[in-house]
Parts: C-alpha cells; structure tokens; sequence
C-alpha cells in the first residue's frame, strides 16, 4: 500500500527540485569497515561508478586502524595494518581521503562508551584524536585536511583541536533531523547560519572552513523519496547558491539505488556533482561568516 500510494503520489508531486538557485552537491562516505573485504570491494565498486557517472570523485573519511574498535575488528576479519595500507592506497585512486574520528570514553570500544554529543571526556578525546592523526602523518597517508565527526559529535575543544592540528575543512555540520547535533544548532542562531551556507571559524592564523552535510544515503527505488528530503533542507530564500555533501557509510550503502538516484538527479534537476576541490571553491559564490573560536 505504501510503495502504490507513493507511486500516485510521486505522479503529481516531487518530480524534480524546485529551487531557484544553484545547487552544488558533493558525496562523502563514513569509511569505518575497510577491514571487511565485501564492503571494501563494494566502496571501489560505487566509487568507479559514480565518477563514470558524474566526472567528480567522492570524499571517504576514514576511520585508521588506531581506532579501537577498528583495531578490535581487524584482527577478528584477519587484516593486517599492511592490508589496511593497500586497501587505502586503492581507494586513494577513486576518492579524496579524509579523517573520520569515533571515540571512546575510556579504552572499552562500545557504543555506551562512545562520546556522543552529550558525553565528553577531554583526556580521552585529544589522546585518541592525536593517535588517529600521527597514524596518517607516520604512514605518508594525506587526510587533506578534512574531517568529518563520528556519531555527528563536534563541540568547540574538537573545534580546538582540528585547527591547532592544520585541519581545514569540516563536514560534521548538518540541520538534517537525523544529523544535528547542538553545536550545529547553536552555530546557526548564534551566526544566524542558513541551511547550505559554508562559514567559517578562525583562530589567529589557523582557520576552519565548515561545509554542510544535508542527508544521508539514498537507499529505496524512488528518487523522488531524495528529493522529497532535500527540498526540506534547502533555504527558504531560494535564489541563495548553496553546496554542500550527502553522504552514506561504506557499510549501508545500497549502489544500485544510490546509483539510480543520481542518474535521475542529472537527468530531471538542475544539481550538480562536484569533487573535493570545488566544494571548497564555494566561499567566493556565498556570504562568508568569519568568526572567531572561542576562548
């Protein structure tokens, strides 16, 4: 009955992305099971066909294998460090890299133990942060300076933390329902920050660029579910040119869908598919909020 409503439905309503502005979408992926063979042939799979189809490649943060439940998963699927290194050397050829950082409250990696937005252990969250970041520095792996947050969990000491470590650009901001946290929430009324709309904090000469996350993974058979999803996310001026990711975990992806839904997305709006280096390009088209990190 759902599936034959939505079918009537999408009939008259959805067809296509009614805005008047220009959309910029990037793809990002949470990589958090390269250690598990099906879903990393999958990832390589999805990443060759959406270049095919797009011309852009997308972003994957990656979660390296200091990360205690990686390292706990690693040994139970048999991958070496080593086989790690390869599979990102592969991925590295059909995607940007980036970091994605999980955390735990103490050295048991469960998620009771993870540091959600409402649970925060300082010592333990810059120990593990700095561990993950000299893994890539000590492997000659290149994080580009992206960072994307575990569990959507950003506050301002990890705000702190990114900047003092040369980190440039974040996408762990979101006013999706199923992404926001409340420094995103915070953020926009303070800044008065609209949906779509990169900003930007700074501390002396160091400075972050933050890029929005919209939504997460189309994973049904109709397009018109994605764009029914977007249209709520875009800004209520809607002559306002925005850019910014939707993204899905390595994990939950569903390539034949995802696929399907990009296609029509070219084919039936006016989004476009961009890479890495022109998302970040998107601060010359917007308004540009400065603001400084606070003390």
């Amino acid at each position: 009955m759902k599936n034959i409503i939505k079918k009537l439905m999408y009939n008259v309503l959805f067809k296509t992305i009614k805005y008047q502005g220009e959309i910029s979408l990037g793809y990002i992926f949470h990589t958090e099971k390269i250690y598990d063979e099906i879903v990393f042939s999958n990832l390589i799979l999805f990443c060759e066909k959406y270049y095919k189809l797009t011309g852009v490649k997308p972003i994957c943060t990656i979660v390296p294998p200091t990360n205690l439940l990686v390292k706990q998963e690693m040994l139970k699927n048999n991958v070496s460090e080593k086989n790690f290194i390869e599979r990102l050397t592969m991925l590295e050829k059909v995607s940007t890299l980036g970091y994605h950082g999980h955390y735990y409250l103490n050295d048991t990696p469960t998620y009771i133990n993870a540091i959600h937005c409402n649970s925060f252990n300082p010592v333990q969250l810059s120990r593990q942060f700095i561990r993950d970041i000299e893994w890539f520095k000590m492997n000659n792996i290149n994080n580009n300076g992206i960072y994307a947050g575990g569990w959507w969990f950003l506050n301002e000491f990890l705000v702190k933390l990114l900047l003092k470590n040369n980190f440039k650009y974040d996408f762990s901001i979101s006013y999706s329902p199923n992404f926001y946290n409340q420094y995103s929430i915070s953020m926009g009324e303070e800044y008065n920050i609209d949906k779509g709309e990169t900003f930007f904090i700074k501390d002396g000469i160091n400075e972050l660029m933050f890029i929005q996350n919209f939504i997460g993974l189309h994973n049904t058979k109709y397009p018109q579910d994605f764009i029914r999803n977007l249209q709520m996310l875009l800004p209520i001026n809607d002559f306002l040119s925005i850019s910014g990711v939707v993204n899905s975990h390595d994990y939950d992806l569903d390539i034949n869908n995802t696929i399907n839904c990009i296609s029509y997305l070219l084919e039936n709006t006016s989004i476009k598919f961009c890479d890495f280096n022109k998302l970040i390009q998107f601060k010359s088209n917007i308004k540009n909020i400065f603001f400084e990190a606070k003390n």
